[in-house]
């Protein structure tokens, strides 16, 4: 695979943490290429290292041994500083409990990407209502995400997600806590804007109906990648 089509890249990545004196190691040695625009999932049993892998592709978490690269960028040779303004320009993050601030408006929410990033509060708005338009909640910015339904509170999750305009989203089991037909409409959801901003992202799940609607599953067991299915050839 061409190297400029290559959003991430793992190389040899092991972590090993340690639990009341015991080294628990939960990646084994993973290699994975995940090419530019391809919607991947991630499956395996309970510990298998699922979440721990999407963490180290965050770079929110370092890892014991191996490399992670970020549309070639070594992001482990960068500074704690360095790293987190990488991490906010280039990775989007949704996550199963939302992970929102329930004391302030939806807008808000979805700005605070931006408020990191420096960017105006005229820009910070206008961008921020363009995305809440795009995920159906344009109606919705004034309200506290409490007053939403789970599948809204997702959707407010995933506009916060792409609003930097983040090459790579990574989602850890973002339909868990809602019903199988809303969970597939924000799968739906993000299909679109993978399709239409060529975004790149990566799912943990236990869904299979989730893993079947992205173009690759990769399956972890016991920190190591066991198998792949590749569902869409044009993902390769």
């Amino acid at each position: 695979m061409n190297a400029a089509a290559i959003a991430v890249k793992v190389v040899n990545l092991h972590k090993t943490y340690h639990v009341n004196g015991v080294l628990y190691p939960a990646l084994r040695g993973v290699n994975l290429q995940v090419r530019r625009g391809e919607f991947l999932s991630i499956m395996g049993p309970s510990g298998s290292g699922k979440s721990t892998l999407l963490n180290l592709i965050g770079a929110l978490d370092r890892p014991t041994g191996g490399k992670v690269y970020i549309d070639g960028v070594d992001v482990f040779r960068l500074k704690d500083d360095g790293l987190a303004e990488f991490r906010n320009r280039k990775i989007g993050f949704i996550f199963q409990s939302y992970n929102l601030v329930m004391r302030t408006s939806v807008l808000r929410n979805v700005e605070l990407p931006l408020t990191i990033s420096r960017v105006s509060p005229k820009n910070r708005m206008v961008r921020s209502m363009e995305v809440l338009w795009r995920v159906g909640l344009g109606d919705k910015a004034r309200r506290k995400p409490s007053e939403l339904s789970g599948g809204e509170q997702q959707r407010v999750a995933i506009a916060r997600a792409v609003v930097n305009g983040p090459s790579i989203i990574l989602g850890d089991e973002v339909t868990g806590n809602l019903d199988s037909k809303t969970g597939m409409e924000v799968i739906s959801l993000l299909k679109s804007l993978n399709r239409d901003l060529n975004t790149t992202i990566i799912l943990v799940t236990h869904d299979p109906m989730v893993a079947h609607a992205t173009d690759r599953i990769v399956y972890l067991r016991d920190g190591v990648v066991q198998s792949e299915e590749v569902l869409r050839r044009e993902a390769m």
